[in-house]
């Protein structure tokens, strides 16, 4: 009997979408190609077969066909576990002193039955070209115009502005988390209080 008859059937496919940490814009150029290649030899090891996919500038997308025998939060923790090494590995200055994670904590799967496989290709396809037009037109990545005519000094304190801006917007962010944090612990509070 041909051994190939008694092995079992199956199709389990996911689509998968994840971000790098805080869905920064860092997917381009070798980096994007780097994770493509390095996202496929992963799938490869594992059996798991890439129907479509598409590295964006801060996302990714798979659709992907996973054996039965691994479960999607094992093999997404592989993935992303097993990538960022190898992302470090060959491009050291992505590495944060502070933070070892490339990737966000969480992603978003769907199983494909509900949805055609053909919808999810065309899907992801949209996405990479949307992707590639945004990198095109280097909207996301380029710095503040430099005006050749300007003073240095112009420039400096135009950069020093931004820089407090953003700073600014960084402290009213803690504040907000903090008179929540303090909202809640006055709230437990009460509720130990009536128990």
């Amino acid at each position: 009997m041909d051994s190939k008859s008694l092995s079992p059937r199956w199709k389990c496919q996911y689509h998968i979408v994840f971000i790098p940490k805080y869905r920064k814009k860092k997917l381009f150029g070798q980096l994007k190609l780097d994770v493509r290649e390095i996202l496929a030899t992963l799938c490869k090891y594992k059996g798991v077969e890439i129907i479509e996919g598409a590295v964006c500038t801060d996302h990714v997308h798979l659709s992907v066909s996973i054996p039965p025998k691994i479960s999607v939060s094992n093999f997404m923790g592989y993935l992303k576990g097993k990538s960022t090494l190898m992302i470090y590995d060959r491009h050291p200055e992505q590495q944060s002193k502070w933070n070892k994670a490339f990737w966000a904590r969480g992603y978003y799967v769907a199983t494909v039955g509900n949805v055609t496989e053909d919808a999810i290709k065309k899907y992801i396809r949209e996405q990479s070209e949307e992707s590639r037009k945004e990198e095109s037109e280097g909207a996301a990545f380029q710095r503040p115009p430099v005006n050749p005519d300007a003073a240095a000094v112009t420039m400096v304190w135009g950069y020093i502005g931004e820089l407090v801006f953003n700073m600014l917007v960084l402290v009213g962010a803690v504040k907000m988390a903090d008179r929540v944090v303090r909202e809640m612990m006055g709230l437990q509070t009460f509720c130990i209080l009536l128990t």
